[in-house]
């Protein structure tokens, strides 16, 4: 799930204007945001580093700076980032090369802050980004002659996994996730699941494996004769 997105910019006063108002956007996506340190141009710290790590994406920002200030301090927290894999999209200012480093990665033009443009491509990324992360879903075992063979100890040793099937029936790799016992029953948490994708579960306990049937995220509400 998209949760968090680090902002990666230098403190001047046009980027941290800018980085304001791409906070609120992201913000309005209900996610969270995060931003360095004002390093005065020093190695990256541990606490930057282990701000990066808790988020899911990055967006940074390559602006127009003064005589002799450059956008280093940016670059290294993109190559940080970019060594963990996390999904990122540069805004580059009129004026400025893109870096080398950074050759075939996608950007965003800028040179206004209130170019339409500009913030309808920043925002479809996001979008874009929260699709493929996916949500959260968390599901109770049925039925209880399945869960009662299992004793709260036996809970502890299961295996999870999931599989996700779209619409044309091409299947995921089984993906592992959390389960538990609950005052509710023995439940499972997913995380990453997709929109519009039907759902598989396995359970596996020693040598032996049981399987779902694919269901839907679809509610199934049933009405009783009153």
């Amino acid at each position: 799930m998209l949760e968090k997105i680090f902002i990666s910019y230098h403190f001047d006063p046009k980027a941290r204007e800018l980085t304001t108002l791409i906070g609120d956007l992201i913000r309005g996506f209900d996610i969270k945001t995060e931003v360095g340190d004002h390093l005065g141009g020093q190695q990256l710290t541990d606490a930057i580093k282990s701000k990066i790590d808790s988020c899911d994406a990055m967006i940074f920002l390559l602006t127009k700076r003064a005589e002799g200030l450059s956008n280093d301090w940016v670059m290294a927290e993109v190559a940080y980032a970019q060594n963990l894999g996390i999904p990122m999209i540069g805004i580059l200012e009129d004026g400025l090369s893109w870096p080398s480093p950074l050759t075939g990665k996608e950007y965003i033009p800028f040179s206004t802050i209130d170019s339409a443009k500009f913030w309808i491509k920043l925002a479809t990324t996001i979008n874009i980004w929260k699709k493929v992360k996916g949500k959260y879903i968390r599901g109770t075992l049925l039925p209880d002659q399945f869960t009662s063979q299992f004793s709260k100890s036996d809970v502890a040793s299961l295996k999870a996994s999931y599989q996700m099937i779209d619409e044309r029936f091409r299947k995921t790799e089984w993906k592992p996730c959390r389960i538990g016992d609950t005052v509710g029953g023995i439940a499972v948490f997913l995380e990453g699941v997709q929109d519009e994708r039907s759902i598989k579960l396995k359970i596996e306990k020693g040598t032996r494996i049981w399987h779902s049937e694919p269901i839907t995220q679809e509610l199934q509400i049933t009405f009783n004769e009153i």
